[in-house]
């Protein structure tokens, strides 16, 4: 992966970020399968479809004219076939004039070795930001199974968000 676009290799992985609606084109129907079956497993996910999702991608695309949004697509590929993904946006500060302070992963769809893997791509994409933070919401328990995997790799737990749906007559 890389912010300028250069793919970054480790063994016969390759992770990189989407620069170009062609690019989104090829890719997109195995995003969009995931992001179904991500939404299908995380009953948090309310508001957001798999087509808001392109949208916001196509707009944050470095390519886009005008760039309207700083949504990126990032892939790990192996041996031609994509591994995981990810969606990323800036994360800001509002009480700091809302400053970018980091990276915020909106949609993650690896597994616990990929993201081991990458992480240190990731921070560096965070630090050439200008961020110091990486965060990410989840209401699939599948990341808490691994937790004392991910507390090594750096995270910790910042909040928990408890709501309850009020029923309509």
């Amino acid at each position: 992966m890389s912010v300028n676009g250069v793919a970054r290799q480790t063994e016969s992985i390759a992770f990189f970020r989407i620069q170009s609606e062609e690019q989104l084109a090829v890719c997109w129907p195995h995003c969009k399968k995931q992001i179904e079956k991500l939404r299908h497993k995380d009953k948090s996910i309310r508001s957001w479809t798999s087509q808001s999702v392109f949208s916001a991608i196509r707009f944050g695309l470095p390519s886009a004219n005008p760039r309207t949004t700083a949504v990126e697509l990032y892939l790990a590929t192996e041996n031609g076939k994509i591994r995981g993904f990810m969606v990323t946006e800036p994360l800001r500060d509002p009480f700091l004039n809302n400053i970018q302070i980091g990276t915020y992963v909106w949609i993650l769809d690896t597994d616990f070795e990929l993201l081991e893997k990458f992480l240190p791509e990731l921070d560096r994409m965070t630090r050439n930001a200008g961020g110091e933070w990486i965060e990410f919401h989840t209401g699939r328990t599948g990341w808490f199974r691994s937790w004392g995997r991910m507390a090594k790799l750096g995270f910790t737990v910042q909040q928990y968000k408890i709501s309850r749906r009020v029923p309509w007559p």
